[in-house]
């Protein structure tokens, strides 16, 4: 178990060294010198994962709705950080997830469990 640890370890320095991940640290900088720029990141994230869920559940998102948060899209993707910086982080994570995807495919688990969960 030691050695696996050890592993994860020396993949998570590769992780942090990585360009993907350095790049996300230089727009995640600048973005926290631009504090209204932060807030509407912030808010632009919180839309999208409750209209996520929304969606998930069968809900139907209204059209003014998706104009909100088009509009706050807009409004973070005119500032040249804030744009690095949302593309940065959605690769990121983009990149965490097939590492995790990579590994649970080694070792699955079932979850078959949660198939039919509302």
């Amino acid at each position: 178990m030691d050695e696996i640890k050890e592993m994860a370890i020396k993949l998570g320095e590769s992780v942090y060294h990585s360009d993907l991940y350095q790049s996300y640290l230089y727009y995640k900088n600048q973005v926290s010198n631009k504090p209204e720029l932060q807030q509407k990141i912030d808010e632009l994230k919180r839309l999208q994962l409750q209209q996520g869920l929304r969606r998930r559940q069968g809900e139907v998102i209204s059209l003014e709705e998706e104009e909100n948060l088009s509009s706050v899209y807009s409004e973070v993707a005119l500032d040249v950080d804030g744009l690095g910086f949302w593309e940065s982080e959605k690769q990121f994570l983009t990149f965490l997830a097939d590492i995790l995807e990579t590994v649970a495919k080694q070792a699955p688990v079932d979850f078959s469990y949660a198939d039919n969960m509302e």
